[in-house]
């Protein structure tokens, strides 16, 4: 389960970053979602900065802080 977590956070990143691949921002969250379901601390992370941008998603601090709060639980520093 760990393992198909990590390639979740890992392809909603590249396709959310464009690396070495056309950016589908749409296709990414979708991955996140997974990953975030999953307990993935940088993919709720990256979620959460898409809904306090409101990017490709409708904004959402309420719920965005949320998940920058279970990341910062879970370790991630940026959170």
């Amino acid at each position: 389960l760990f393992r198909s977590v990590k390639a979740a956070f890992k392809l909603g990143f590249v396709l959310d970053k464009g690396r070495g691949v056309t950016p589908d921002v749409a296709e990414a969250i979708v991955w996140y979602r997974q990953a975030v379901a999953g307990g993935h601390p940088f993919a709720m992370y990256e979620l959460g900065q898409h809904l306090a941008r409101g990017q490709s998603l409708e904004r959402d601090d309420v719920q965005a802080r949320d998940l920058f709060r279970q990341a910062a639980e879970k370790g991630n520093r940026a959170a």
